[in-house]
């Protein structure tokens, strides 16, 4: 069985997929044109208990326009934080964060 495989900057492996199994809790939509930052909030206990990651699954966009993803674990409490960048153009609704345990 091959999954995913990630290693650090020094060439250790710190996750293979193949013997993990992961969670996904939540998908958190990007902020829109209307928002300026937005900060999405829920809890889960399994955060606590098991190792929390996240993901963002981006919308491609020109290198000017930009959006700031800020992503904090305490205990069972996740927090995201979307901040527009270029307050001229700012949908980022297709941008999703990802949170999941494995």
């Amino acid at each position: 069985m091959q999954g995913l495989q990630v290693w650090d900057e020094k060439g250790k492996k710190v996750l293979d997929t193949s013997f993990t199994t992961f969670k996904i809790l939540k998908e958190v939509q990007g902020i829109n044109q209307s928002e300026i930052t937005r900060t999405v909030s829920f809890t889960h206990p399994l955060l606590a208990e098991q190792t929390p990651f996240y993901m963002i699954k981006p919308l491609m966009v020109l290198s000017s326009v930009g959006v700031s993803v800020n992503v904090q674990f305490e205990s069972t409490k996740c927090t995201v934080t979307f901040t527009a960048l270029n307050y001229r153009y700012r949908d980022f609704s297709k941008t999703k964060v990802i949170i999941g345990v494995y």
